[in-house]
């Protein structure tokens, strides 16, 4: 009996979706190891710029998306000083 085809393109949906949350949750995690790694000087710049460069997506470096970056980047900074 053949699968259908909406059930294979719901599971190929919901198993994309799961690596998008999994890369995120990593960049999430990396971040709060940075802050408890740079508490004992007191640094707030360590976390900012890992949480920063964490944000850094490589499909936005096209020609018409590279403005992304930086607001990616901004956004994702100013979360870790939170």
């Amino acid at each position: 009996m053949p699968v259908p085809i909406v059930m294979v393109v719901a599971v190929m949906v919901m198993m994309i979706v799961t690596i998008v949350i999994a890369m995120v949750m990593v960049i999430m995690m990396v971040t709060m190891a940075s802050v408890v790694v740079f508490v004992h000087d007191g640094s707030l710049l360590g976390p900012v710029l890992v949480a920063a460069i964490g944000a850094v997506y490589v499909g936005n470096l096209t020609r018409g998306s590279w403005g992304w970056i930086p607001f990616n980047a901004a956004a994702c900074g100013l979360a870790a000083l939170a």
